[in-house]
């Protein structure tokens, strides 16, 4: 508690609602004295003015900074100590070149409050120079107690309470401005359950960590981000020895078409290069997704998949408008982004399926209920028989229900998908249409990677060739389909 010759300091609270709750009472006992609540920077100014006040704001990013400055510029020499949390480690430099005072924040107010402590210390010699002399009053005769109207026996005098003041009041009601003034319309933050106290005979009290959060596949995978920045350091020359995303970019670079390089680096080029160089990007993560794929009988985060595969489908998509528009020269090399971004939107789609499968069968055999098994008397027999327990099969059984109603399901499912695919009419069985803009040749590629009948080609390539149009192979069992050269007869739109 300060002394009753410390300074009275008019303190500000400013910023989140989570962090004025968490300083309203540590600061109250500190200062002997209700901080005011504000939101920002511009309310703390409008409460708070004069080298006798000082600020304690979070630092939420660069619109604090530009509140933290005009705090300085306009507050009469008021005083300012940012709260910074880890992510924002960065400012601090910014921060000190201006004066301001730095404390850590992390949630708990002891950072702030060993901040303030320095503040108040620093501020109190001053203060105490600058303090007009006190002159001390004599002592007042103490007037002599009045006589007893009766006689009472001999004693000591009783002993007169000392007033004391009452405490501070750290109710929300007692501040000047509240904070749900400061903070319209937000949730009330979570209370930290409270510390526990150590023990009276000394030594230390455990207090388990939390559990760390479980993630699950292909959630912990490469971002779009770190991707970008592997393929960059290694197409620089500067990848990280022992990285293993740098390595993994390392081949991902060494596979990589001219075309690819170029949209990687700064140079120009005849078309947008931010399509290829996403789809080099895409196929880093998906890499990544396969190195870390974890063993069967593991759970999936089925919202990390459908997102993995909302980013190939957007890819996919860019690309396909690029090649409507490529000149004739760089087409071919689009043409191979784009065919190598299929078969890995075809490869990670098969793998989470598979994966997904070993974790569902896995799930069922955990959840079979181990049912007590009662004893009975059949027959009585003079050689000893081992025990032969039904437990463990019927566990077997219940699992292998289990995997097969889940497989049927799956059947069901990818049979509705494989029908609700569009193709051209003749096109060999199991190849699906790509979806590509009005104009563009058409790709026909192969589901599960199965290479189509050589005789349905034929035939296909016959039929095409009859309309106008020319079938040509692709990697990977892939066909195109384009008009066929001028000079030949043309046909209807395939």
């Amino acid at each position: 508690m300060p002394s009753s010759s410390s300074p009275t300091t008019e303190a500000v609270v400013a910023g989140s609602k989570a962090f004025a709750v968490a300083l309203l009472a540590p600061v109250t006992t500190r200062l002997g004295t209700r901080p005011r609540i504000a939101a920002d920077a511009a309310q703390a100014l409008s409460l708070c003015r004069g080298p006798g006040g000082l600020v304690v704001i979070e630092f939420q990013g660069e619109g604090s900074l530009a509140g933290i400055e005009r705090l300085l510029r306009d507050g009469g020499g008021l005083r300012v100590l940012a709260a910074l949390a880890p992510e924002h480690a960065a400012a601090e430099a910014p921060l000190r070149a201006l004066g301001v005072e730095l404390a850590r924040w992390d949630g708990r107010p002891d950072g702030v409050l060993g901040a303030i402590e320095r503040m108040v210390r620093g501020a109190a010699p001053a203060a105490a120079a600058s303090a007009a002399p006190v002159v001390k009053p004599p002592p007042l005769a103490v007037p002599p107690p009045p006589p007893s109207p009766s006689p009472s026996p001999a004693g000591p005098p009783p002993l007169a309470r000392k007033a004391t003041a009452p405490p501070p009041d750290l109710s929300f009601e007692a501040f000047d401005v509240s904070v749900d003034d400061a903070f319209p319309g937000e949730p009330p933050a979570p209370v930290a359950p409270p510390k526990p106290e150590p023990p009276r005979g000394g030594g230390t009290v455990y207090v388990p960590p939390p559990p760390a959060a479980r993630v699950l596949w292909p959630a912990q995978s490469a971002s779009a981000a770190d991707a970008q920045a592997a393929l960059e350091r290694v197409a620089s020359g500067a990848a990280r020895p022992g990285d293993a995303l740098d390595g993994l970019a390392a081949g991902i670079a060494g596979g990589l078409s001219e075309l690819e390089r170029a949209a990687l680096g700064d140079g120009p080029m005849a078309l947008d290069p931010g399509p290829i160089r996403s789809a080099a990007v895409m196929r880093l993560r998906v890499a990544s997704a396969r190195a870390s794929a974890p063993a069967g009988g593991s759970e999936v985060d089925g919202a990390a998949v459908q997102a993995m595969l909302a980013d190939l489908d957007a890819t996919l998509a860019a690309v396909n408008g690029l090649a409507a528009g490529a000149p004739p020269d760089l087409l071919p090399g689009v043409e191979a982004v784009r065919n190598a971004l299929v078969r890995e939107a075809i490869d990670f789609s098969d793998l989470a399926q598979r994966i997904a499968s070993a974790g569902a069968v896995a799930a069922t055999a955990a959840r079979a209920p181990a049912r007590p098994v009662q004893a009975r008397v059949i027959a009585v027999s003079a050689e000893p028989r081992p025990r032969r327990s039904w437990v463990p099969w019927a566990l077997l059984v219940i699992a292998a229900l289990g995997a097969a109603g889940y497989h049927g399901w799956r059947y069901q499912q990818r049979q509705r998908y494989v029908a609700s695919l569009k193709t051209l009419p003749g096109a060999p069985e199991g190849m699906m249409l790509v979806p590509a803009p009005p104009g563009a040749p058409q790709l026909l590629v192969p589901l599960g990677g199965k290479r189509p009948d050589a005789a349905q080609v034929e035939r296909f390539r016959a039929l095409q060739q009859a309309r106008g149009y020319e079938v040509r192979e692709i990697a990977g069992g892939g066909l195109e389909v384009r008009p066929a050269p001028v000079g030949s007869s043309g046909g209807s739109t395939p």
